[in-house]
């Protein structure tokens, strides 16, 4: 059995534990979690002791209702016994009972006490495949690869609009360079946007500043590119500024009125911001647009069970579930 993710929570925490599995394994990243992971006829602890032994890293979906948890005290107790890495991710604003604050007391905590969740769970997301790579570099770098094609991440570049791009690239040597990190695929032609495009790619790396650079530049060479306001927009929310991601977004939007993931990831950063009734807006646009856009039918189900209409924002979530299983 291999695992990268062992996910520890209390049944009280199950949407989000869900959530937290459905984004890690959208990305490629393996994840036990029970009651799904349990084969029938087999022992429920034997089940789970064997999963932490196997595992990799451990994420625990911190509340009061996990504070008050036997078995999740249990499963972190033997986690570290076993010497797996614990990521904490905090939903609720208590203080960890003693018998885990000996455990998690020197532990980095990943606090997720503010919406929207699909925020926090890129954090996550991250923050997992960063100590993945630490451990097992090769087997990483297969997770990173798979992770660039996932639906629940905002996409950079529609791959149809890119190939057009291409294809009206002067020469070949500059649309080779659009993927490189050679400062040279810059310097070949200053005066072109194409070889900064795909530099844009840098808030993937975790350098949203030197994409923000790059689409900068290639807006002012083209600024009638949609997508390189689409990425850098996407680039200033990594940073933590939604006020400049709207702007960005908005722009992608008025260039190409039909722009689903763009309205999608707008309406995370109202989300974000307070706006439900904004996010809810754009996440219903995105879907009018695009009505298999899952993570729109998922953002805007969250917020609906959020505003108490648990009706709708279920029906929401089932729809994105329908149409990507693993979201």
């Amino acid at each position: 059995m291999s695992i990268d993710v062992f996910i520890s929570y209390p049944h009280q925490d199950k949407v989000v534990a869900d959530a937290a599995c459905a984004k890690l394994e959208a990305e490629g990243i393996r994840c036990w979690i029970a009651p799904r992971d349990v084969s029938p006829g087999t022992e429920w602890a034997a089940a789970i002791i064997d999963a932490i032994d196997n595992c990799r890293v451990m994420i625990l979906i911190f509340s009061s209702s996990a504070n008050g948890s036997k078995q999740v005290h249990r499963e972190v107790q033997q986690a570290f016994d076993g010497g797996k890495p614990v990521v904490p991710v905090r939903i609720e604003d208590v203080t960890p009972e003693k018998s885990l604050r000996y455990y998690m007391g020197p532990v980095h905590w990943l606090d997720a006490l503010t919406p929207p969740l699909e925020w926090h769970l890129q954090r996550l997301t991250q923050s997992v495949g960063a100590l993945l790579r630490a451990t097992e570099p090769v087997e990483e770098t297969k997770i990173e690869a798979r992770g660039r094609v996932s639906q629940h991440e905002p996409q950079p570049v529609e791959q149809a609009r890119r190939r057009e791009d291409e294809k009206q690239s002067p020469r070949e040597e500059t649309r080779q360079s659009h993927t490189s990190d050679e400062p040279e695929a810059v310097e070949f032609n200053p005066k072109l946007a194409a070889p900064y495009k795909g530099r844009g790619f840098w808030w993937h790396k975790g350098t949203p500043d030197r994409a923000i650079a790059d689409c900068t530049e290639a807006i002012r060479l083209n600024p009638e590119d949609c997508n390189e306001y689409y990425n850098r927009g996407f680039a200033w929310w990594q940073k933590g500024d939604p006020d400049q991601a709207i702007v960005d977004w908005t722009e992608a939007i008025r260039l190409d009125p039909k722009y689903a993931d763009a309205y999608n990831n707008r309406g995370t950063a109202w989300w974000q911001k307070g706006d439900s009734d904004r996010a809810i807006a754009d996440w219903t646009e995105a879907i009018r647009l695009d009505p298999k856009h899952a993570p729109a039918h998922f953002n805007r189900g969250l917020a609906k069970m959020a505003k108490g209409d648990r009706a709708s924002g279920n029906a929401d979530i089932a729809n994105a579930k329908i149409i990507n299983p693993n979201i």
